[in-house]
């Protein structure tokens, strides 16, 4: 996958369909393996948001990220505005027309080293007594180097992409935390299936432990 070619179908990846609301429920994970005949993992990650309303043009809005500028093992969380009636955030449109997208993207590697290498962080259940009736759902968290939890959303316009972009790469270049959050839970799970018949399990490399990490319930009232 390069720059000046959007990836083929076979490649990409895609959503559920979220719904047209003023409270959109977007909670899915994606897990995009890289081709089997592509062992070096480089070129860029797409992310191209459509409005299937749109007719002649369905996307919103198109990003793309150099997984090299990416560190292995720090979620970058990012927020952007769109515009469905128009172009991106700063360009002509209606801007009581805009949508907030936000997204978080990992990318996991394997760790050549001989004294690091990679685990697993699985949390079992949970137990709510008495069982809360304005908590539906929860989501759990993990941050690194014993720091509490913070959920560092970069802001990207569109309007000034290029630099935006770098900005938010330099930022999270620079960074020596991580934070990782699961999918938002039911407070009465559904059956799970994963190796581990835990809830969520979050994959670190061995040396987050050594550094310290925290975890974090939070909850959605509802």
């Amino acid at each position: 996958m390069y720059d000046s070619s959007e990836p083929a179908d076979g490649n990409k990846v895609m959503s559920v369909m979220v719904e047209n609301n003023q409270y959109p429920d977007f909670n899915q994970q994606l897990l995009l393996h890289n081709p089997k005949e592509v062992n070096d993992v480089s070129g860029f990650f797409w992310i191209i948001i459509k409005d299937k309303n749109r007719q002649d043009d369905p996307k919103l809005g198109v990003i793309k990220i150099a997984l090299d500028n990416i560190k292995p093992y720090h979620p970058i969380f990012f927020e952007t505005k769109l515009n469905p009636s128009g172009q991106a955030q700063g360009q002509d449109g209606d801007p009581t027309q805009d949508c907030i997208f936000q997204f978080s993207l990992c990318l996991e590697k394997p760790i050549q080293s001989q004294i690091d290498s990679l685990c697993y962080v699985a949390v079992k259940g949970t137990h709510f007594q008495p069982l809360p009736s304005n908590v539906k759902r929860f989501s759990l968290a993990l941050t690194t180097n014993q720091v509490d939890f913070e959920l560092p959303i970069r802001i990207l316009d569109m309007s000034n992409y290029e630099e935006s972009l770098a900005q938010i790469i330099r930022d999270h270049r620079e960074s020596n935390r991580s934070s990782f959050i699961s999918q938002w839970i039911r407070t009465t799970p559904d059956p799970v299936e994963n190796m581990f018949g835990a809830l969520t399990y979050f994959v670190i490399p061995k040396s987050f432990l050594q550094l310290g990490v925290k975890l974090f319930m939070l909850v959605k009232d509802e």
